[in-house]
């Protein structure tokens, strides 16, 4: 007996959620799965390309396309139901599934978190492993409930994270290995021999939604925090603060690369400023290698020192 073909409506916005889409379009057997619709964020209110890149995916495969505003109201119910999909396929979407929604096919509704759950359920899972300091991380392919990401586990895969990892980085790696997991996943879901383990709540941890003001550094931290801080904001907010020098106004600044160094001295005092830009934290030091002056383009922190007149003395730290 041949295998059944699917039918699934996708539902993502971000890039990890095209990666996603793009690998289940060229790596699934077309007799296991069809893709017969398309759901993501609406277009971006701001910026050159006001197109998600999940649309942007659509357009080229000329895939069915909806951006609802809220996709549990009854129009974009009422476009999925026509579909008349086996089951949904959620990775990155930005948007809660109500019962209504989660129910509209039969095999249920299935989502790609990028996250060894039920550690670092929510929004940015990503970031929160890495600023954890967590060694490895991975995905997990999750039936979904009306809990967030608090549904039955159907596959799971690990993933090491390095120390010069950065959630910019991981996030496509992550990425390919949720179309691995999905693919796992639908093999199973066809076949009808699976089992899905239920999550073990007194294990669960939380990863919120990032805001700007989240990637402002706390020099008080100690050296290994803040590098994990930096590779964990590299992607949104960014790793930001002010530098101070005297008779200047204070400049805002985004560190990308640093490394935890020995060092000792008062929290964001600069300890070296000529071979090496070496800022004192709570406990050790960073030696920063890379930076962005506020309104300008990345530098290496030779350039800086040498643009800015950084001195040994200078002071990084919050502007107020």
């Amino acid at each position: 007996m041949g295998k059944i073909c699917m039918k699934a409506v996708f539902l993502g916005t971000t890039d990890f959620a095209r990666i996603v889409l793009e690998g289940l379009l060229d790596k699934c057997p077309k007799e296991l799965l069809e893709i017969v619709g398309v759901v993501c964020q609406p277009d971006k209110k701001r910026g050159r390309n006001p197109f998600h890149p999940v649309k942007e995916l659509a357009l080229e495969r000329k895939l069915d396309l909806i951006q609802p505003e809220n996709i549990n109201q009854p129009e974009p119910r009422q476009w999925i139901s026509e579909k008349n999909p086996d089951l949904l396929l959620v990775a990155a979407y930005g948007q809660i599934l109500k019962k209504k929604t989660l129910d509209l096919a039969p095999l249920g509704s299935f989502n790609l978190h990028a996250s060894l759950l039920p550690r670092y359920r929510g929004a940015s899972p990503i970031h929160h492993a890495i600023l954890a300091g967590e060694k490895e991380t991975g995905v997990t392919v999750q039936k979904m409930v009306r809990k967030l990401d608090a549904g039955p586990i159907l596959v799971q895969k690990k993933i090491p994270i390095s120390e010069e990892e950065s959630t910019r980085t991981l996030s496509p790696k992550l990425a390919q290995l949720g179309v691995e997991a999905c693919l796992e996943a639908l093999e199973l879901l066809e076949s009808g021999n699976y089992h899905l383990i239920p999550q073990r709540e007194e294990e669960a941890s939380y990863a919120p939604l990032l805001r700007r003001e989240d990637g402002e550094m706390d020099w008080t931290q100690d050296s290994f925090y803040l590098h994990c801080f930096i590779r964990a904001m590299d992607d949104w907010p960014g790793s930001w603060t002010h530098f101070f020098r005297e008779g200047k106004p204070p400049l805002r600044v985004t560190i990308h690369k640093a490394l935890p160094v020995e060092g000792k001295g008062e929290p964001g005092e600069v300890l070296q400023a000529s071979k090496e830009l070496i800022v004192a934290t709570g406990k050790g030091a960073l030696k920063i290698l890379e930076l962005t002056p506020q309104a300008k383009k990345r530098i290496s922190f030779r350039d800086f020192i040498n643009g800015y007149a950084v001195r040994k003395g200078n002071r990084f730290g919050k502007s107020s």
